[in-house]
């Protein structure tokens, strides 16, 4: 989603620019950026302390493959 937001930003920028001037654009891109701060805070789940196969949740040694 980075990278189409990239896509998407590099080529909204000088429509915004010519529309509005720089105030309003970087107001926009501010507004984005803190609706994309939200959306990391509440809808991600928190992985401090585990490791990468607790979150995966796929079995990670030979024996958890067989038993799986």
């Amino acid at each position: 989603m980075g990278k189409i937001g990239g896509f998407v930003g590099v080529f909204t920028f000088p429509f915004l620019m010519a529309w509005h001037g720089l105030p309003a654009t970087e107001g926009a891109a501010a507004v984005v950026s803190v609706l994309g701060l939200i959306v990391t805070i509440f809808l991600l789940p928190e992985t401090k302390g585990k490791s990468l196969e607790e979150l995966s949740e796929q079995p990670s040694s030979p024996l958890e493959k067989a038993v799986a």
